[in-house]
């Protein structure tokens, strides 16, 4: 089972690697839903030995409609920072129907190095039609899907991810995301047949500074260790079958 941990900085990757995380999705700005990550905090954690991290591509907040500009900027993202040793990227860009924009992503994939891990994030909950917006990924090259089966969390889309695990057949991961913790996630897995879970795994952090005013908050969250801990046990315990190795 692979556990893998959306984390906002490098020491929170860090912590989670050590707390037995086996893939870290490196992001910038997790309450904005996450951004691209700095080519400093993805050196910090490559820094402190082998660990397989994989990079959000995105620009920005907000939809995954993308300009030619900002497709631009995220070639040259995915270019600096596979050159600077991620294993991985992710992102998602979908045209104004909700379908998947197969043009704006075949040129992001073309500019990926060979043997990199190519990831479609949750953009396909957004997809009128995820069943045909799957086969459109698989065709595309990319490697896993980040899904909640179309609803607010995973455990609630269940249903969906598993018919999602049975179309794959194995050309792809299906990794779920959202709601997942260790009361929920051997049922899911159970479920839906998948052998990756996702989760962010925060706690808030309290700063010991000044106080914060209303638009300058100083309090955080941070990488929860005892979290990512707990679900590597549960992991550790679980057996699953349907996705490929």
């Amino acid at each position: 089972m692979n556990l893998e941990i959306c984390c906002g900085s490098s020491p929170d990757a860090l912590a989670a690697l050590a707390c037995g995380a086996d893939r870290i999705e490196l992001n910038s700005a997790l309450p904005l839903g996450g951004l691209t990550p700095s080519p400093g905090m993805l050196e910090a954690v490559l820094s402190r030995g082998n660990a397989c991290v994989l990079v959000m591509i995105r620009p920005r907040p907000g939809d995954f409609l993308y300009s030619p500009e900002e497709a631009d900027c995220m070639i040259r993202d995915i270019r600096l920072l596979t050159g600077l040793g991620a294993q991985g990227i992710v992102l998602g860009a979908l045209t104004p129907e909700g379908d998947v924009d197969r043009d704006m992503c075949a040129r992001l994939l073309d500019s990926c190095p060979p043997g990199i891990i190519r990831v479609f994030h949750r953009a396909l909950d957004l997809c009128p039609r995820p069943e045909e917006a799957l086969e459109q990924l698989i065709d595309l090259g990319f490697d896993h899907v980040l899904t909640s089966g179309g609803m607010p969390t995973a455990p609630e889309g269940a249903d969906r991810i598993a018919r999602l695990v049975r179309l794959a057949r194995g050309r792809l991961r299906i990794v779920p995301g959202s709601g997942i913790h260790p009361d929920n996630v051997v049922p899911l897995l159970e479920k839906t047949g998948c052998d990756d879970v996702h989760l962010s795994a925060t706690c808030l952090r309290t700063s010991p500074g000044p106080r914060g005013l209303p638009g300058l908050e100083t309090d955080y969250r941070t990488c929860d260790a005892a979290l990512v801990r707990r679900m590597r046990q549960i992991l550790d315990g679980t057996g699953s079958a349907g996705n490929r190795p």
